[in-house]
């Protein structure tokens, strides 16, 4: 392998990897888009190889992009430079998990914007993975992402404009009371 594929193995992982639901520490595979994941020819090179080795593999569904993952879920214990690399990126993989099981209520529940990332260390980590890992996210997460950016601005707008309507009544009342004071 070139240096440059062999650059592209932590990436490669995260890709294809997930932490458990609810906060579960275990790792599983998962299947990312081949088109998405292979966007370089130094991860088209990793992957071709992997797959020549039968340690990942790539399958499609009917009608469905291909998909690269991981061909035995052992590897992801057993294979120590994997291991190693899940365990370097893990705090990136609880966050990315997180932001796409709430992208995807997201999704199936109409786009609501109740559902999407809250204000404070969620959204910030959101940004920071859009900002740094983008291209590891799916295209529904960057959405998601973006779309919970842009609902904290707007909120943040009206909160900025209720403040200014408070204030020009409070000085309106100040200036009346003044007035009154001064006719009195």
């Amino acid at each position: 392998l070139s240096a440059d594929a062999q650059n592209e193995f932590p990436r490669l992982v995260r890709s294809t990897v997930t932490m458990g639901d609810h906060d579960d520490e275990t790792v599983t595979r998962q299947r990312a888009e081949h088109k998405i994941l292979v966007r370089s020819p130094a991860m088209a090179e990793l992957v071709e190889r992997f797959v020549d080795a039968r340690l990942y593999i790539i399958d499609a569904a009917e009608n469905e992009e291909p998909r690269v993952g991981v061909a035995h879920e052992a590897l992801l214990r057993c294979w120590p430079r994997m291991a190693e690399a899940i365990d370097s990126d893990r705090h990136f993989l609880k966050i990315r998990c997180r932001i796409a099981r709430a992208a995807r209520r997201w999704r199936d529940d109409g786009e609501e914007d109740a559902l999407l990332l809250p204000s404070g260390v969620q959204l910030e980590e959101g940004r920071d993975m859009l900002e740094s890992r983008w291209d590891e996210l799916s295209n529904l997460e960057v959405r998601f992402i973006e779309r919970s950016s842009e609902f904290e601005t707007e909120e943040e707008q009206k909160r900025l404009r209720r403040l200014q309507l408070v204030t020009v009544a409070f000085a309106s009342l100040a200036l009346i009371a003044m007035v009154a004071g001064f006719n009195a």
